[in-house]
């Protein structure tokens, strides 16, 4: 008979679960779907391009990352109420 165990699930919505409370913190404050992280992933302006590229709609140069942290042209993708 399998044996049950305990997951925590990130609150930001990335799909990630892990075992331990204190590393699920860890990732939630470094996730790349935390609004508070700024990242591309949240941002109106971020376009995929063909063959895996990634663009800034904001003309942010990339310098060949994906993913931009804390970026000053980031505009949050949910709609302010």
């Amino acid at each position: 008979m399998p044996k049950p165990i305990t997951a925590y699930e990130c609150i930001h919505g990335c799909g990630k679960f892990l075992k331990t409370y204190r590393i699920m913190e860890r990732h939630e404050e470094a996730c790349l779907c935390n609004l508070a992280n700024r990242t591309c992933r949240t941002c109106l302006h971020d376009e995929k391009l063909t063959m895996g590229k990634f663009a800034c709609g904001a003309g942010v140069e990339k310098g060949g990352e994906k993913i931009i942290r804390h970026c000053p042209q980031w505009t949050n993708t949910i709609a302010e109420e």
